[in-house]
Order: structure tokens, then C-alpha cells, then sequence
């Protein structure tokens, strides 16, 4: 399946050290006009996972972020 790969990397100004840096894969075309909505989407989905994770967290619900990682992503 052929894919397109977009990397967006934002700098800091005042050093030019990387502030936000980030890859997606898309079946989408990328071109000037889409790249923008490209990029948007999956960190508005990530913006909201992780607000609500953080939300799950703190507010009496007692859940942990797990990421995957040790026994639960071998239990997979």
C-alpha cells in the first residue's frame, strides 16, 4: 500500500531548538492544500486523548496511563 509521510518539526525561537517535533503517515495526498488539515487532525486527536486521559487521571477515576508498555502490550 503506497503512504505519505509528513514530518512537522516547530522551533523555538529564540535558540532554534526543536519545541514540538512529530511524523504521520497518510494514504492521503499530500500537497500545499491539504498538508495543513494533515497535520491538524492528528494533533487535535491527540490533544483530546490526552485531555481526557489527564481528566481520568486526577479526578477520583484512579487510571494510569499504560501506553502499551511491559505486560499489557505482550498480553496483546
Amino acid at each position: 500500500m503506497p503512504v505519505n509521510w509528513d514530518e512537522l518539526i516547530v522551533l523555538r525561537e529564540s535558540d532554534g531548538q526543536p519545541l514540538y517535533h512529530n511524523a504521520f503517515v497518510t494514504w492521503q495526498p499530500i500537497d500545499d492544500p491539504t498538508v495543513a488539515a494533515i497535520i491538524a487532525v492528528p494533533r487535535a486527536r491527540w490533544k483530546s486523548e490526552n485531555e481526557n486521559y489527564n481528566v481520568l487521571k486526577t479526578k477520583g477515576y484512579h487510571l494510569k496511563h499504560d501506553f502499551g508498555h511491559g505486560q499489557h502490550l505482550a498480553m496483546t
